[in-house]
C-alpha cells in the first residue's frame, strides 16, 4: 500500500509531505501498476513545478519512497503558488484514494 502522509500548519498550508510503499495494484503478468503510476505522476509534477519555476529541488528519494519540506523564509508570492501546486497535488492524490482505497491511503493532518 502507498502511504502518503501530509503535515500542514495551524493555516491549512502544507509544510512537509512523506510518500511510501508500493500500491500492488496489478492485474495481470507484464502489466504496470497504473496505481503507482498515477501517484508518482502527480507528485513528480509537484515537485517538478517547483524546480523549474522556483529552483527548489530538495527532496529526498529511494525505491518507494518521496519526502519533500517547505523551505523557510520563502517570499510571499512564491510560498502561495506553492501552496496552490501542492493542495492540487493532495486533491489529486486524494481522488485516486477514493478509486483505490485498498492500494492508496492519504493522511492529511496539521501539526
Amino acid at each position: 500500500m502507498v502511504k502518503v502522509n501530509v503535515l500542514r500548519d495551524k493555516e491549512n498550508k502544507i509544510l512537509r509531505f512523506r510518500c511510501e510503499g508500493h500500491a500492488e495494484y496489478v492485474k495481470g503478468p507484464g502489466e504496470a501498476d497504473i496505481v503507482c503510476a498515477a501517484v508518482s505522476g502527480i507528485i513528480y509534477t509537484a515537485l517538478g513545478y517547483m524546480e523549474e519555476y522556483f529552483g527548489l529541488s530538495d527532496f529526498e528519494e529511494k525505491n518507494g519512497f518521496i519526502s519533500w519540506e517547505k523551505p523557510k523564509g520563502l517570499e510571499t508570492q512564491v510560498s502561495d503558488k506553492i501552496d496552490t501546486v501542492l493542495d492540487a497535488m493532495v486533491v489529486g492524490l486524494k481522488q485516486i484514494e477514493l478509486q483505490y482505497s485498498r492500494n492508496i491511503r492519504v493522511v492529511d493532518e496539521e501539526v
